[in-house]
């Protein structure tokens, strides 16, 4: 198999199963990452770059996640979560 992939998409439907395909590819990486001591990941060319900007993408989906359920609540639902 190639450690690359034509991410070349025909239409809609072609591209969204491309990307699809790509994040689950991340969430497998992202569990192995955590299985594998750091001096061995950090061997690898440009991990460290791609690990700490994943992290930091991540941090920001699940803010903005974060935000977008506390806009679906109530005040007084905010207030009794402690928000």
């Amino acid at each position: 198999m190639p450690c690359t992939v034509d991410t070349r998409a025909e239409d809609e439907h072609e591209l969204r199963a491309l990307i699809a395909e790509r994040n689950e590819l991340t969430r497998m990486l992202c569990a192995l990452i955590k299985l594998i001591p750091s001096s061995t990941a950090h061997k690898v060319p440009g991990f460290v770059e791609w690990w700490n900007k994943h992290k930091e993408d991540d941090a920001k989906r699940r803010a903005r996640l974060k935000q977008e359920a506390l806009a679906k609540l109530t005040e007084d639902e905010r207030e009794a979560l402690g928000f």
